[in-house]
């Protein structure tokens, strides 16, 4: 656990413009864009950090909205990066996180051509992905991003996959899962409904529903490598590598990464610690105001993120999950109630029960290695 200035994530959000309408999205709508001498600046930003701390992998992702709706931008971006990186572009990896629903086979040959990393967002199958992933229309949006998968596998790129977890979908995980053995996808994350408005509130589940679906989907996981087929659950993984004392996850460190290791280039001209902390609290900086990464060490907001977990209610000072535990993500705590240093009740449900099923599975593996 450390509290050490070392940003190696920088998202960019060009823009919160979406060509879909998520019942639980929790961009803060807005059709601002970064301009391209505002992109050159951050290019410039990153490229110097790098060099100065001769950091030898750092991840730039794009989110929104959707970032293809600005793929002229993104691609303005990589020019200027690489530029500016004189041949050392092996250090820097670029990640979207798209809804799947504008690849073209055009941006597809233009992703791996720039050996872009690509996430899309599925909620499983058809009747599961449509209750919520939908066009303004109202039309559902698992036919387009099916092929659009598919199209992507076929010329070789293997997609990442995030899957939110909410009351419709909650206990369908081995469902899910099978589907996405089927489709060819390998790795995937199942992240809990974030009630950041009225619809995902109305979407939400209980931190006991999100427990039994991480259970069904490790034992789901336990059932496909005894048949020879290994997928990765992304959460299952990191919390299994937090039992093990290593840290696969920025978010399950104490304090967490936000503004320690990852920072936020905001479509409204702000620099956040966090994706889910954009909200007039916590912004850090206007982009255009620093000339050096290492000018956010000394920020406010940052230092209360990092203070946050020494004011602790007093339940969690002889816990013992206190060693695991970082009282959970700020941006769910303050969908909860507006005390940003207390804990997440959620979240403290869910983490105790979870960590102490994946415990004991962990200790009978061992055990069963031991036997054979």
């Amino acid at each position: 656990m450390s509290s050490e200035f070392i940003p190696t994530l920088f998202i960019i959000k060009i823009s919160n413009d979406c060509n879909l309408k998520c019942d639980y999205c929790y961009a803060r709508k807005s059709k601002k864009e970064l301009s391209e001498e505002t992109l050159a600046h951050i290019a410039n930003l990153i490229v110097k950090w790098v060099k100065k701390k001769d950091l030898k992998r750092v991840k730039i992702g794009f989110l929104g909205g959707e970032p293809f709706l600005f793929a002229e931008k993104i691609e303005f971006f990589i020019s200027k990066l690489n530029s500016l990186m004189n041949g050392r572009n092996d250090a820097i990896s670029i990640a979207i996180q798209t809804n799947g629903t504008l690849l073209t086979k055009e941006k597809i040959r233009w992703i791996k051509k720039r050996k872009i990393t690509i996430g899309i967002s599925l909620d499983g199958p058809k009747e599961i992905n449509d209750i919520a992933r939908k066009f303004p229309n109202g039309n559902g949006s698992y036919n387009i991003i099916r092929e659009n998968i598919q199209n992507l596998i076929k010329a070789g790129i293997e997609p990442r996959i995030i899957t939110v977890i909410h009351k419709y979908n909650w206990n369908k995980t081995t469902e899910i899962i099978n589907h996405f053995v089927d489709l060819g996808i390998k790795i995937f994350r199942f992240n809990p409904i974030l009630p950041a408005n009225k619809q995902a509130r109305e979407l939400s589940i209980t931190p006991n529903q999100f427990f039994e679906a991480m259970k069904e989907t490790y034992n789901t996981l336990k059932t496909l490598r005894k048949q020879g087929i290994e997928v990765i659950e992304k959460t299952t993984r990191d919390y299994a590598s937090l039992l093990r004392g290593h840290l696969t996850n920025m978010c399950l460190k104490d304090p967490c990464g936000a503004g320690l290791n990852m920072i936020v280039f905001n479509n409204d001209g702000w620099i956040y610690p966090c994706d889910m902390l954009i909200h007039e609290e916590f912004k850090m900086s206007p982009i255009g105001e620093i000339k050096d990464i290492s000018e956010l060490k000394r920020n406010e907001v940052l230092k209360e993120l990092i203070n946050r977990r020494e004011i602790a209610p007093r339940k969690c000072t002889n816990c013992i999950f206190k060693t695991y535990c970082n009282g959970g993500c700020p941006a769910r705590i303050l969908s909860e109630e507006s005390n940003r240093y207390s804990v997440s009740k959620w979240h403290c449900e869910f983490f105790q029960k979870y960590l102490t099923y994946l415990l004991l599975n962990l200790i009978n593996s061992q055990e069963d290695k031991l036997d054979q």
